[in-house]
């Protein structure tokens, strides 16, 4: 959504979570090639634009040529949960971070290619691995699962990327990396 206001605002309605972006927010993000942005651009529905807003950010999407900084960011907290995962009791916030790990990962490297991709079964076909589908899928399971830690794991490593060093202190690490999903998940 987008609002006369001068900040972000998550809007909670019921079980619909809607974010809401003042005008000239939304444009910079449109325009800096902003991943959410590129899904709501691709897969999004104008319910009511009287003023042309929506349309405006919509025709000011670009795709950045490399989405490595969103990726590194979900590849370092896709470690922190391979790593730590054993320690951790929220079983259900540990299957929704890992789904968003490897759906940011994946929907970064779509977007390198210009291929707007956001659903599990499209992702899978992207990544050429229906296994990944099953591992977005678990995001709402309460159960703990050592064959998707495995998954994650073999697919960072194919990937090339190494789990990092978080020197003992994960947070500050997370913090010095400006990764807010990470730091919100400790």
């Amino acid at each position: 959504a987008i609002h006369g206001g001068s900040s972000y605002e998550m809007l909670y309605l019921g079980n619909l979570n809607v974010s809401a972006y003042p005008l000239e927010q939304a444009i910079l993000k449109a325009k800096s090639g902003d991943l959410f942005i590129s899904h709501v651009v691709y897969e999004g529905k104008i319910v009511t634009d009287k003023f042309g807003h929506i349309e405006e950010v919509f025709n000011t999407f670009v795709y950045k040529d490399s989405y490595i900084s969103e990726k590194n960011m979900a590849a370092d907290l896709a470690w922190y949960l391979i790593l730590y995962s054993k320690n951790i009791d929220d079983y259900s916030m540990l299957n929704r971070r890992l789904a968003w790990c490897i759906r940011t990962m994946l929907i970064a490297e779509a977007a390198e290619a210009k291929v707007p991709v956001f659903s599990s079964s499209g992702l899978a076909s992207f990544h050429g691995d229906k296994s990944v589908y099953d591992l977005i899928e678990s995001k709402s399971s309460p159960m703990y699962s050592s064959d998707n830690i495995a998954l994650m794991k073999t697919i960072l490593l194919a990937k090339g990327y190494s789990a990092p060093d978080f020197g003992g202190d994960a947070r500050s690490y997370f913090i010095s990396t400006d990764n807010k999903v990470a730091v919100s998940t400790l």
